[in-house]
């Protein structure tokens, strides 16, 4: 069916196009903002007349940051969020969260308080093949149990990968059963006391209760930095009463520590 093409310029003083079906119905058009100059626009039009653009027709994804999941999901393309919250929720039992070999992905401060994954007291859950990268944590895992992270990979998160917090069972990404935090005694009538350190001395702190007890070594290799490094975040920890040193020489979280790791986690839950 024959058709044409047309030009025109909108109130902003762009050129913009629309292509008209013979009977005049208008059958595309282009997306604002339009084009500066009419030669961009007429170029554009004169190859989607030609038919030169055949490359793939894409749909909205099937998913969209903040969502919650309540049934078997699979993603179907990159996820990149910068909102207040985690990236997707899951709020149901014994359902799949597939990234589909995808990249849930955050950016921005707010992402750095938050995990890119959060399972709400869900049970039989799974979360596999993907990536979960540059949030506050992977996966962060709210009660429930017997929940499984598998073939996921988790980078330049603050707590470095799964982080696990009050009555958890299932496995980590590592393979291995997650440390819990065991829910403290109220000490502090005010709230557990702001500690001034650093973003990465955070995440050493979430590495420590990670990992259970470590040296210098052992965090400059999880988190990619200088072992001089890890040596002086391990001591700024410790003047701070985070971690205290174990008798074998590394360092292990203290009481005081296990309350900053939940307080940080109990913010991504809120």
């Amino acid at each position: 069916m024959a058709g044409s093409g047309e030009l025109y310029k909108g109130t902003d003083g762009k050129w913009a196009f629309r292509v008209k079906a013979g009977n005049g119905k208008v059958v595309a058009l282009n997306d604002p903002p339009g084009y500066k100059a009419k030669s961009e626009a007429r170029a554009v039009l004169q190859k989607l007349l030609n038919g030169d653009y055949k490359g793939p027709i894409r749909e909205p994804a099937a998913v969209s940051c903040g969502q919650e999941i309540t049934a078997n999901t699979t993603l179907d393309g990159d996820l990149s969020c910068s909102g207040d919250g985690p990236a997707l929720i899951v709020t149901a039992d014994n359902i799949i969260l597939d990234l589909g070999g995808f990249t849930v992905s955050g950016g921005g401060p707010s992402s750095a308080e938050h995990p890119g994954i959060l399972l709400r007291n869900v049970k039989g859950v799974t979360v596999r093949k993907g990536t979960v990268k540059g949030f506050g944590a992977g996966v962060a895992i709210a009660g429930g149990a017997n929940n499984v992270i598998e073939n996921l990979t988790v980078e330049d998160n603050i707590g470095g990968g799964t982080v696990a917090t009050i009555s958890v069972g299932g496995t980590s990404a590592s393979g291995t059963e997650p440390p819990k935090v065991q829910q403290a005694a109220r000490r502090y009538p005010d709230g557990v006391p702001r500690m001034n350190i650093s973003e990465r001395q955070q995440k050493v702190l979430i590495t420590v209760l990670e990992c259970g007890e470590v040296g210098p070594s052992t965090v400059a290799d999880q988190l990619e930095i200088s072992v001089s490094t890890a040596y002086r975040d391990l001591s700024v920890l410790e003047e701070h009463g985070l971690v205290q040193a174990h008798e074998s020489g590394k360092r292990i979280i203290s009481p005081l520590g296990k309350d900053v790791v939940e307080a940080i986690v109990s913010a991504w839950v809120k």
